[in-house]
């Protein structure tokens, strides 16, 4: 077996270097960005309104944990929302240049029917805009049109949409807001 991983490493430590000697290394989606600092101060946690936040909400070792159930209540009393626990990002809104948001993030199994990212600010009816933009492995595969608005900014976690699970969950770690250097 040890030699077989050793094998395996030695394989893996070509390819890093025959990748990195042709200068094909994949495009770096955070070049040209800069990390703004972020900590609990930006994170403003919606969640059912009749419930305390650690019944909706944990962050234990890195990982915010964000559940809902669909027989929740929304964020507020007056709201005609699906219910929601989520973390919308303040202190960077934004109106012009680039920016990105970037984190890891894992749906458990059994979880759908669920919004577990948006930026918000699009204009009227709507109020998400769509400024997606997916990377795999390091290459960009989809890239969206937004819905106007002049204002945005970052939400992550759960939030039920058309057929949502009884039971919905999203986890999060390495959160962070980037802005494009002008």
């Amino acid at each position: 077996m040890g030699a077989l991983c050793n094998n395996i490493a030695l394989a893996i430590n070509l390819m890093f270097l025959l990748i990195r000697w042709m200068n094909c290394w994949p495009e770096d989606p955070t070049h040209g960005f800069t990390e703004l600092p972020l900590n609990t101060s930006n994170y403003q946690i919606q969640k059912p309104y009749n419930l305390p936040l650690c019944n909706r909400y944990s962050f234990v070792n890195g990982v915010h944990k964000l559940w809902v159930y669909s027989t929740d209540k929304p964020l507020s009393k007056s709201s005609p929302t699906k219910p929601r626990t989520e973390i919308s990002i303040t202190g960077y809104n934004y109106s012009s240049s680039v920016w990105q948001f970037e984190g890891y993030g894992y749906v458990p199994c059994g979880t759908s029917g669920v919004c577990i990212m948006q930026v918000l600010g699009a204009s009227p009816p709507h109020a998400t805009t769509l400024q997606l933009r997916i990377y795999i492995d390091g290459t960009l595969k989809y890239e969206a049109a937004g819905r106007g608005g002049n204002s945005y900014h970052f939400k992550f976690g759960v939030y039920g949409q058309i057929n949502e699970s009884y039971y919905m969950e999203s986890r999060w770690k390495d959160i962070k807001v980037l802005k494009k250097c002008d």
